[in-house]
């Protein structure tokens, strides 16, 4: 009886150490993933280049941690900037976007970097199921007018039947620019020092 007990012990100190030995792989890979999934959204966005570093490396975080800057020099000067922030107000649940921008605040590129929205109709948002997200590249803060819905008299193209995700998105974005532009203008100094 004490010699099973035995047995059994040892085989149950074994498998929970295979079980950690695989969540640990697992979550490298998960965590590698992931890496390598947020290097190309940054590429995605940034407009293309020779950097000093590769783009991600530096990390700023702003406005009280609610946004997050990525940005990318050239001989030391800062040249373009990716904002991470979130647009709390998505169909499903907030939705983490990524927007590239100049120095001088037009926008490269954005990407939804993560999201719940409803398969078919909100996902539109994400690059690898429609190029709907692209109609923000080369715009700027001004003229304000472009930053609603068609539906609401502005130049943004909704995603047909998610206007709320069409919304969200369009808005984060232009606070993405003001964030950019006002308060923390200081980030990207205009010598680029």
């Amino acid at each position: 009886m004490m010699r099973s007990m035995l047995y059994l012990l040892i085989a149950a100190v074994v498998a929970a150490a295979l079980i950690a030995l695989v969540n640990d792989s697992t979550r490298l890979q998960r965590d590698r993933n992931q890496a390598e999934y947020a290097a190309r959204l940054l590429r995605e966005v940034l407009p293309a280049g020779d950097y000093d570093q590769a783009p991600g490396l530096e990390v700023i975080d702003i406005a009280g941690g609610a946004a997050t800057l990525y940005p990318v020099r050239r001989e030391g000067k800062i040249v373009a900037a990716a904002l991470r922030t979130v647009a709390p107000d998505g169909y499903v649940g907030p939705i983490v976007l990524l927007t590239g921008l100049t120095q001088d605040g037009l926008v490269t590129g954005v990407r939804a970097a993560a999201h719940r929205e409803t398969p078919g109709l909100g996902d539109q948002i994400d690059i690898n199921q429609s190029d709907w997200i692209e109609q923000f590249r080369g715009r700027q803060l001004q003229p304000a007018g472009q930053w609603a819905l068609r539906a609401d008299g502005g130049a943004i193209d909704q995603i047909s039947g998610a206007t709320i995700t069409s919304r969200a998105v369009t808005d984060a974005v232009r606070a993405a620019l003001e964030l950019y532009a006002t308060g923390d203008a200081a980030l990207i100094p205009a010598d680029g020092d």
